[in-house]
């Protein structure tokens, strides 16, 4: 199971990580993986392209992004927006990821 433990306060990301397999598929064909690995790697992406130097861990089963007390607009926007694709994910797989959102 994937599982992305998301950690907000005051409605802003502080962390993402995102762990684990789906394992809905036989490995390299789990389309699953690939869903939210391009999710992942594209929030990264879109981190490093405005800018932001905060720490990315991209690795495979295992991606962190730490907005820690960065609260720039379009860092939220991008974070939020990865969260958003994330959800829907889940909606439609639940079976094979999960999300847990905590607050501090």
């Amino acid at each position: 199971m994937i599982h992305a433990d998301v950690t907000v306060r005051n409605d802003r990301i502080l962390r993402m990580e995102v762990t684990g397999h789906a394992d809905s598929a036989a490995y390299g064909r789990d389309l699953i993986c690939a869903e939210v690995s391009a999710v992942m790697t594209g929030l990264c992406n879109a981190v490093d392209e405005f800018g932001y130097t905060i720490p990315l861990i991209l690795k495979e089963g295992h991606v962190v992004i730490e907005a820690g007390d960065n609260d720039a607009h379009d860092l939220q926007v991008i974070l939020k927006t990865g969260l958003c694709q994330l959800k829907t994910i889940e909606a439609v797989h639940s079976d094979f990821m999960k999300i847990t959102k905590m607050e501090v």
